[in-house]
Order: C-alpha cells, then structure tokens, then sequence
C-alpha cells in the first residue's frame, strides 16, 4: 500500500468510495469544485492510500486554516478497514503538518458517524466541548 498525494484525477474515485463507506457528501456537482479548491490550498495534506494496482482505497484530506489542520474525507474502503490504514493515514498527515510546523490537527464527525470517535481517541484525539455552527450562504 502507498500512501501518495491527491490528484484531480482522483475524484470520480474518491467519490465513490466515500459513497461506499457512507460518508455525508453534497451532490456530487456541488463537491467536486469544493474537492478542487481543497487540492488548491491544501494539496500536501490531501492523500490517498492505493494499492499495488493504484486502485484507490483510502483517503484524508487535511486543510490547514493558518492555526490547525482540519482532517476531512478520512475513509477506508470497508474490505480494507481494521488494518491500521486509517491510522497509516492519520500519522502520515501528521507527520507532513509537523513538519510544516503545524501544532494542532482536529476532526470533526457528524453525528450520524459517532461509531469512529474510538478510532479517532485510539490516535491520541480527545473530544473538546466545542460545537460547530454552520450558515450555507446561497448565491
């Protein structure tokens, strides 16, 4: 398994797999321009993890916001999951914001992905008593 940087050309692939392992996603026009500018200003903390025959089985996606790195799309394709590839996955983005001096990485999971949270605590995160508030601005 190779751990690699996001491309563009990853997206229909992506795509599918965060369909498969049921991650929340917008429609699937309206998430490719967001995949795009996350590639624009994040692309060293956008990775994937393929196999021998680059087929894509995992993703994370980090976006750093000039304070913290916040982990998005982290998936493993199901056949693959409890193999330490989400924690392959989660250290590489680590050790790629380390070294940008990057001191704090967050996830965020929605509520309807509450079963995670121990894998997320298992990598050293702890919950904090913050909630996220969001307004779509339409137009």
């Amino acid at each position: 398994m190779t751990i690699r940087e996001v491309t563009k050309e990853d997206f229909n692939s992506l795509y599918k797999l965060w369909k498969t392992v049921g991650l929340w996603l917008y429609p699937i026009e309206e998430e490719k321009p967001r995949f795009d500018n996350m590639l624009t200003f994040n692309s060293s903390l956008c990775l994937v993890l393929a196999d021998e025959g680059k087929k894509v089985i995992g993703s994370i996606l980090g976006a750093f916001d000039g304070r913290t790195v916040s982990i998005h799309r982290l998936a493993v394709h199901p056949d693959y999951q409890e193999r330490g590839y989400g924690a392959r996955l989660v250290k590489e983005l680590e050790d790629r914001a380390g070294k940008q001096g990057i001191k704090k990485i967050a996830g965020q999971i929605h509520v309807s992905n509450l079963k995670v949270l121990g894998f997320y605590e298992k990598q050293g995160f702890r919950r904090d008593d913050t909630i996220t508030v969001v307004k779509r601005l339409e137009g």
